[in-house]
């Protein structure tokens, strides 16, 4: 059976558009009316409470933390026997498998040698807002000859790393690497982590500083919450 023709439409007419003209103006209006703008949401941002409230919830108190250090550099590959020169992370590509278990928490390091600013997406993963590496969108991209991570000179305290990484935990509630975890060169140094949100990064630096001032004129801590710099 052959389909019916879709009938014409009628043509508009003069009565017909100030008919459709009053029903838009009449919807439009109620929307207007509708919006109540006093009670607008607002957005919430990679350092709101709910997102640390989350991140909170996500893992254990004293969760096993492992560390993996990634350089994104150029290389060349072999691709069936044709050399391709590309970017990579530490010469492979794909790069190299990091394995964790369910509840640990992955602290990643990222250098950058690259020739432009770069960061890391995790496909697929449930974190954090601004750790996406969606660069000048979640957070900074990582410019070239940086890193992730800053190893900062703590000698002026008259500490080693181990002693002064545990007072500074136990005292101030901040958690850095000690330098001497990479070796002997790093000793006299903690390694702070970047990947953290801008408050959590600030409360955790003035918090250090603070440390630091304590030491060095010889007076005692003060507790108080823990982060992460």
């Amino acid at each position: 059976m052959a389909p019916e023709p879709f009938p014409s439409p009628a043509p508009l007419t003069r009565r017909g558009f100030l008919a459709l003209g009053a029903g838009v103006t009449a919807a439009a209006a109620l929307a207007a009316c509708s919006t109540d703008t006093t009670n607008t949401p607002s957005l919430v941002q990679p350092n709101s409470d709910a997102v640390r409230a989350t991140e909170n919830a996500r893992h254990a108190a004293g969760a096993p933390v492992r560390e993996v250090a990634l350089r994104a550099a150029p290389s060349t590959v072999d691709l069936g026997g044709v050399q391709v020169p590309t970017w990579t992370y530490d010469g492979k590509l794909p790069g190299k498998e990091i394995r964790i278990t369910r509840g640990e928490v992955l602290r990643a390091g990222l250098t950058n040698a690259l020739p432009a600013p770069t960061t890391i997406h995790w496909h697929g993963i449930a974190l954090r807002n601004d750790m996406d590496g969606m660069p000048d969108l979640t957070q900074p991209a990582v410019a070239p000859g940086g890193s992730f991570f800053v190893m900062a000179d703590i000698r002026s305290t008259g500490l080693d790393s181990w002693d002064f990484s545990t007072r500074l935990l136990q005292e101030y509630g901040v958690g850095v690497v000690p330098g001497a975890a990479f070796g002997a060169e790093g000793e006299g140094f903690v390694r702070i982590t970047l990947a953290a949100s801008m408050e959590a990064l600030t409360e955790g630096l003035t918090r250090m500083a603070t440390a630091v001032d304590v030491l060095r004129s010889g007076k005692s801590g003060a507790s108080g919450q823990e982060v992460s710099a």
